[in-house]
């Protein structure tokens, strides 16, 4: 980098960052194990501001599978869904100063009709869905096709209509 280039990315706030992006994306056990912890880490942080709801989370049975293929690779298999939204370099909108704008990220989770949790993270537009119930996806895809193949993410609460 030039020290002008950080002149002028200091004076505007404004600059062009460079990630990488790899023609395939972990699969199998890495990307199930770190989808994991990411539903039990996003599933306590959104409830830390109720202590008897954290205990509780701590303590649940029925997280105590996830967990454990989280932390310990047990069980060793934990299916996940994973498809393309959207392009990794879509412009989702622009800032007040008419810079273009990317989502990078975002997730959320979907209680399915038969109680089924699931957690819903996009990254550059492609998206992940791991059930915390168990190793299985089938509610997931099952709600996919009851709801025309639309993202959670893009559905309901999530809906921009």
């Amino acid at each position: 980098m030039t020290p002008e280039y950080l002149t002028r990315t200091k004076a505007t706030g404004f600059g062009t960052l460079f990630l990488p992006v790899p023609d395939c994306l972990p699969e199998g056990a890495i990307a199930s194990r770190f989808l994991a912890k990411m539903a039990v880490e996003v599933l306590a942080s959104r409830n830390l501001s109720d202590p008897a709801w954290h205990e509780s989370l701590v303590d649940d049975p029925q997280i105590d599978e996830i967990r454990g293929h989280a932390r310990w690779y047990s069980p060793r298999e934990w299916p996940y869904s994973v498809r393309r939204l959207y392009e990794p370099d879509r412009v989702s909108g622009h800032d007040e100063l008419g810079r273009p704008l990317q989502t990078i990220h975002e997730f959320d989770f979907l209680v399915t009709a038969s109680e089924e949790w699931y957690f819903i993270f996009a990254l550059w537009g492609t998206e992940f869905a791991i059930n915390l119930g168990g190793p299985e996806v089938d509610g997931y895809s099952e709600w996919l096709f009851a709801h025309d193949n639309v993202s959670p993410l893009y559905f309901g609460k999530n809906s921009s209509t």
